[in-house]
């Protein structure tokens, strides 16, 4: 969505968090998909150990999202999970005990600033799209770079282009470019 500017090239180690939140209610439902995207995110990036250093923040809720942020400082925040469209480029769905809890583009974009975050990578559906969706939301807030969903993606296709996506950012490349 956005390549402002200092997303590449990668800093000496690139910093990824992967906060991934899966609340499983009526609105929200269980993804079946999502523990193993984060696995074979994790083990790409395990196998990078001396360029990449990662964290993951299962059941990420909107505390611990923001402390993790605070305390990691990422260069990249990978989320997979659920998102709504609404007013104001709509919400991500994180967990709050056996309830979804909602964040919006503006209380998330705030924290990502001032962690540092160069670019968001929303691995959830309604994420783009639309002229105000959540990425782009996240950009006109001023996050540099966001990449955002407007539809379903089959899960194969969604694993090569992850892998593809932050082999090119190893590379030296920016997130436009990769």
């Amino acid at each position: 969505i956005g390549d402002d500017g200092p997303a590449g090239p990668p800093p000496d180690v690139l910093r990824v968090l992967i906060a991934y939140a899966n609340p499983a209610t009526a609105r929200f439902p269980f993804l079946a998909h999502a523990d193993e995207e984060v696995l074979q995110l994790s083990e790409f990036l395990g196998r990078e150990k001396h360029r990449v250093e990662f964290e993951r923040l299962p059941n990420a809720g909107p505390v611990t999202l923001s402390r993790a942020l605070r305390r990691f400082q990422p260069d990249v925040v990978h989320f997979v999970g659920h998102a709504a469209r609404g007013a104001a480029g709509g919400e991500l769905a994180l967990q709050g005990g056996r309830q979804e809890e909602l964040v919006g583009t503006a209380e998330l974009a705030g924290w990502l600033l001032a962690a540092g975050v160069q670019c968001v990578y929303l691995s959830a559906c309604d994420t783009a799209g639309g002229g105000r969706g959540f990425a782009e939301s996240l950009v006109a807030a001023g996050v540099p770079s966001v990449i955002g969903m407007q539809s379903p993606v089959r899960d194969e296709v969604q694993h090569a282009f992850v892998a593809e996506f932050y082999r090119e950012l190893l590379r030296g490349k920016t997130v436009a470019e990769s």
